[in-house]
């Protein structure tokens, strides 16, 4: 499960994040009004965060993939758990009331997504083909139609980009990126 090499972290990557973290409780903290306490409760947060990745980081990527689909399901049960007995707030039933804390499913699918479509597409051969995408795009467009029908287009929007990013890194071909734009395109009205 996990890659045994000890403390497993991208330099770069790690600099970036701190320096975008750093700078993100500056901002809060001034956009506060200077509050200390609201700074601080972010700063906890973010300790959270930051222990929650040195351990996600040991995990190694043979694991992410196979338990991809996994997490997907779990995910798509979930985002049709929020239709049943979803919690509304504020206008949106988003939220799954699990007793100690609120669970927001289209949140887990955003990592959920990309994921599934990228275990998908290593199932055949690269660069995809045809049938590849639309199943890649299955996989994308269900999760999406069931957050837009929470409603948060702005999730809807993430999943798909996300999804969509994977099959162009996949190595997609033009003709095909043609054809998913166009059956976008046809959907778009449906989707608003």
């Amino acid at each position: 499960m996990f890659s045994g090499r000890p403390l497993h972290l991208d330099g770069p990557l790690l600099i970036a994040l701190v320096f975008l973290s750093a700078l993100g409780l500056v901002v809060i903290f001034s956009a506060s009004g200077e509050n200390w306490d609201v700074m601080l409760k972010q700063g906890a947060r973010l300790g959270v965060s930051v222990v929650a990745m040195l351990i996600l980081a040991q995990v190694s990527p043979e694991t992410f993939r196979r338990l991809s689909p996994h997490l997907f399901v779990i995910g798509l049960i979930a985002l049709l758990g929020v239709l049943v007995i979803g919690v509304s707030a504020k206008g949106a039933q988003r939220w799954l009331d699990l007793g100690v804390v609120r669970f927001q499913p289209s949140e887990l699918m955003k990592l959920a997504v990309p994921m599934a479509v990228a275990w998908l597409l290593t199932r055949g051969r690269m660069p995809p083909s045809f049938s590849m995408v639309m199943a890649a795009l299955m996989v994308t467009l269900i999760p999406a139609g069931l957050v837009v029908i929470q409603p948060d287009l702005g999730t809807a929007i993430m999943l798909i980009v996300s999804g969509m990013i994977v099959v162009f890194l996949a190595g997609i071909r033009w003709h095909h990126i043609m054809m998913l734009l166009a059956a976008l395109a046809a959907l778009a009205p449906f989707l608003w």
